[in-house]
C-alpha cells in the first residue's frame, strides 16, 4: 500500500508498504519509481513544462529496504 501527502511545496510519496523484493521484472528500484513519479507529476501539472533536475527536489521518495522499490543487491 502507498500513500501520498503534500506539506507546503513538497510531496511526499510513501511506498514502505510495498511487496518484498521478488525475482524477475516485478522488481524495480528506487530510482526507477522516482522517475516514474516525476513523469506522474510532468503529466498532472504541465506537459509543456521544461524537466531538470529541480523536479525531483519537488517530492520526496520513502521505501523500504528489500522492497520491490528498493530491492537489496543481488536483484534478479
Amino acid at each position: 500500500m502507498s500513500s501520498s501527502r503534500k506539506s507546503g511545496e513538497r510531496i511526499s510519496f510513501d511506498f514502505s508498504g510495498s511487496d518484498d523484493q521478488a525475482v524477475g521484472l516485478p522488481t524495480s528500484g528506487r530510482r526507477s519509481c522516482g522517475v516514474a513519479i516525476a513523469y506522474c507529476l510532468i503529466a498532472l501539472v504541465d506537459p509543456h513544462m521544461f524537466i531538470n533536475s529541480g523536479l525531483m527536489r519537488a517530492f520526496e521518495l520513502k521505501v523500504r529496504e528489500g522492497s520491490v522499490m528498493n530491492p537489496r543487491y543481488p536483484h534478479r
